[in-house]
This record gives C-alpha cells, structure tokens and sequence, in this order.
C-alpha cells in the first residue's frame, strides 16, 4: 500500500478514478481486495498508516540533516566555489580560493558587485563550469552569494531556506526564507577571515536594501523593468541625469531609461547604448492607454465578449449532461426499489433476485454520488468563469477612472497604474527625437481599439455625461466612442505613430 501512495487523500482519490473505470485494487502482500467489503475500510487505514510512516521517514531525515551540520561537516550538495568536495569533506582550492578573496576585498574596498564582477571578467578570470551551469563569466549575482555564504569564514548554515506549502494549494509548495537557522563551526578550513567576512556582511545590510534617495523625492521611474531593450531584450531601469552648478546647487535632474549593457547571463554583451528620455517614453505609453475605447456601453461589450471567448456555454453543456445523467440514475434506483417491493418472499429464487437487485442498486447509488460531485465541480467552474468577466469588467472601469485622474495622481500612483494594466512596452531600436519611440504595447488584459487608427469613428458625450468645470472651461464628464474597434493584447505601430497591427485576443486551449 505504501507504493500506491503515502498520502490518504491521495490514495482515496487514485481508488476511488480507477474504480470509476471498473478496476479493484488488490494488494497481494498486505492482503487487500478492494472488490470485498471490508477491503475498503483496511485501504482507509493503511493509507492513514502510509502517510503516518512518509511524515516520520521525512522527520527523521530531516534531523539527520540538522545533526550533521551541528557537527560542522558539510550535507550533501555541489560543493561551493573555492572547495572541492572529497569523501564528504570540504577541501580547499587554492586557485579558486585566491579569487573568493579578491572578491572581498574589492567589495570591501568600495566597489559594488557588479564592479568586482565586471573586474574579474575584465582581467580574464573565468569560472570552472559545472554539469548545471555552463556559464565562465562572474556576475553580480555570484559575487552576493559568495559574501553572503557563511562556509568561506569556516562555518557551515543549515535551513537558511525551506519548503512550505502555499496557502490555499494542497500538493504546491514554495521555497522561502527563514530568520530561524543553524550556524555551526565547520570542520573544514576558512578562506577568509571571520573579521573581513562581518565587515563584508555589514556592508550588505547596509546596501543590500538600494540607495536611499536624496533628491527628486517624489519621481518614479514609471516604467522601470517593464521597458525592454530593444538590442537584448533585458529589462531598462531609471537613469538619472544630474549636474551641479557653479554655486553648489543642482541643475533639474533629467531622467532616462536604460539598459545596464553589463555582461549578460550567457555571456553576450548588450550593445545598446541609448538612453531615451522618461518622459517622451512615459507620455507615448500614457496617451496609447487614453486611445483605448472603454466608455461605459463598451465595457458591457467587452463583458460580454469575455463570456463569448469564455468556456461558460461549453461548461454549461457539460453541466446539462450531468444533471440529465443524475435524473435518469435517481430514476434507475427508484425503478430498482420498485421491483425489490414486488419481489415474492415465497420465490425460490427470492434471495437470489434480491441480492442481485440490492447490488445492482448499491452501484447506481455510487454512480449517482460520483455525478453529484462532478456537478459540484463544474459549477463551480461555471461560477469562475463568470467572475472572470466581471472582474474584468472591474478592471476595465478602474482603467477609465486612473485615466481620468491621471494629471491629479502621484507619480507612485502612475507606476502603479502601469504595473497593473501592461505586461512589456518595446523600443524601437534606431528612432531620432521627432519619431515615435514606442514600437509595441503588450497589455495584462484585453482592451478595444478602432480596427484601423485612432481618428476612426466618433468620441461623443454620454447619454448620462453631465457639463462640469475643469481647468476652466466646461466639459461633459463621461464620453464614450462610436465606431469600429476590436479587442486586443498588444498593439504596434510604426515610427510616424501610426498603428500598424493589432494582435486580437485568443484565448488558448
């Protein structure tokens, strides 16, 4: 039993599909069959022992774990760079080792980590390549796992990371970190100093959070990491221009997206170089989310269409089927009542015919049982799907309201705005000041647009829109668009601006 499974959920659940499908479950050396009564309920306790048996083997290997590094010997694993691992004990490489200390005295010699990276890579020092990972080149996320690895001052960390389960998933667990972990004094010899280490370690506590800001307090670089370079595809972040007057004081800061153009993961080197200004790339993005169409009676449309492209009228048929098979089976076992009522008592072969029934009966009592969850499962799904388009629907109301109190947000609101509604925004990769920056939009949910441009079709005052004064003048309050317009994921366009192609939504199958 242990070997069909060591979860008592799990195993009732695996018996209970293949019995849907007619097969019992026969375990020969534990003396278990499924098909005789009391099968079941040995299977319910043999399970309950299994799984008792998994979570007492994963205790004590765990403690087993937890023993070896109190003891300061290393627990399994590749060995980290700087050591070799021989009959189970670290050894020190004296090559590698050499540059496990140059890295931290670089680091601590004011130098950041992708500085000592890129020092390294640039005086030809490579790494050694490992069966799962082929990369030579230092980087900056190697040089943080080197200071941050307590082995290099002769100590051994135990459970800095562990396994738990998500919240609201039964079998999907995720890797977290944990305040709660072992430090020992390992076996093993030191690389560096203990001293230089917790000067390396405090430097990180000190900078491991990013600067703190000091001047254009309230900016945000709006589309930091959801810019993509147009040379590698890498992520652009917010650049700062700052210069200083002869008096002492600062020119207006000036921002720019760019791209780190540093070593790439595999080695290849960015080669893009431009920096295009925030708000040029900030105000195309903007003004492509205003062109949208999602006036009031177009969000009921789009509500609609989300139905449409929704699975809702394939569920509902499934669901239909269901509820016709639970009829007939309630009326099989009121028809199988009926019969064992009329049964004659002084019939030879009574017990025989009542036998037969009651099994038959016990079946279809089963039948019945299995088709009510199904229904409980796809109406439930039912129910998703339809939330699905009212949530949309939400969204897409939300999305009006941030547009309209756009000049009135902050500018941690504006990046959060842009965070919700837009996956990726691309570059092109050779345009001048006058052209259009922005090659292609690529939105978190669908959103409608005209099937040509921009100017096709109508933007008029809404059957309810009322006159109000804004930034003196008087305008109506709610607008919506007439005319042809289409859903999609993504929209691009060319340098002049102009939109070259939508992509429309499918949703995949």
């Amino acid at each position: 039993m242990s070997r069909f499974g060591r979860n008592t959920r799990d195993i009732l659940d695996t018996f209970e599909l293949i019995q849907d499908y007619g097969v019992d479950l026969i375990c020969v050396e534990d003396g278990i069959d499924s098909s005789k009564g009391i099968g079941k309920v040995i299977i319910t306790i043999l399970g309950a022992l299994a799984e008792l048996e998994r979570d007492n083997i994963a205790v004590q290997t765990m403690e087993g774990r937890k023993e070896k590094a109190r003891q300061g010997r290393w627990n399994g694993g590749q060995a980290p760079y700087g050591y070799n691992l021989v009959n189970g004990e670290l050894e020190i490489v004296e090559e590698e080792a050499k540059i496990v200390k140059m890295i931290y005295e670089l680091y601590l010699d004011d130098n950041g980590m992708m500085r000592v990276a890129n020092h390294l890579n640039d005086r030809g020092y490579r790494r050694k390549k490992y069966k799962n990972n082929s990369l030579e080149l230092f980087t900056a996320d190697f040089v943080k796992r080197v200071l941050d690895n307590e082995v290099y001052m002769g100590k051994i960390a135990y459970g800095k990371r562990k396994t738990q389960k998500k919240k609201g998933n039964r079998n999907q667990y995720e890797m977290v970190k944990s305040d709660d972990y072992i430090v020992s004094e390992g076996v093993h010899e030191a690389i560096v100093s203990e001293e230089l280490w917790n000067k390396a370690h405090e430097k990180r506590k000190r900078t491991g959070v990013g600067n703190i800001k000091t001047h254009s307090l309230e900016h945000e670089h709006k589309l930091s990491g959801i810019l993509k370079c147009p040379s590698c595809g890498g992520n652009m972040y917010g650049n700062v221009n700052r210069k200083r007057k002869k008096d002492g004081t600062y020119y207006k800061d000036s921002f720019f997206y760019v791209c780190k153009h540093q070593k790439l993961a595999d080695g290849r080197i960015c080669t893009f170089r431009r920096q295009p200004p925030q708000d040029k790339i900030d105000l195309e993005v903007y003004l492509a989310l205003r062109s949208a169409d999602i006036g009031d009676l177009i969000i009921e449309e789009l509500k609609a269409k989300m139905l449409e492209m929704s699975d809702k009228e394939k569920i509902e048929k499934e669901l239909e089927g269901l509820e016709k098979t639970k009829r007939i089976l309630k009326a099989q076992i009121q028809n199988i009542s009926t019969r064992l009522d009329e049964l004659d008592v002084d019939d030879i072969a009574y017990q025989m015919k009542y036998d037969d029934l009651v099994f038959d009966q016990d079946k279809k009592y089963t039948d019945l049982a299995r088709v009510k969850q199904e229904i409980r499962e796809v109406d439930r799904r039912l129910r998703q799907e339809i939330i699905i388009s009212n949530s949309a629907a939400d969204e897409y109301r939300a999305l009006s309201e941030y547009l309209w109190n756009w000049r009135s947000m902050s500018e941690l609101e504006q990046k959060k705005f842009f965070r919700r509604y837009i996956e990726r925004v691309e570059l092109f990769e050779d345009f001048d000041r006058k052209e259009r920056a922005v090659k292609k939009i690529v939105f978190k949910f669908p959103l409608s647009f005209a099937t040509s441009d921009y100017t096709k079709g109508d933007l008029v005052p809404h059957k309810n829109a009322k006159l109000i004064e804004k930034h003196g003048e008087m305008i109506y309050d709610r607008w919506e668009y007439v005319g042809d317009s289409v859903m999609a994921n993504e929209i691009r366009w060319d340098k002049e601006g102009h939109v070259e192609a939508v992509t429309l939504l499918v949703k995949a199958r």
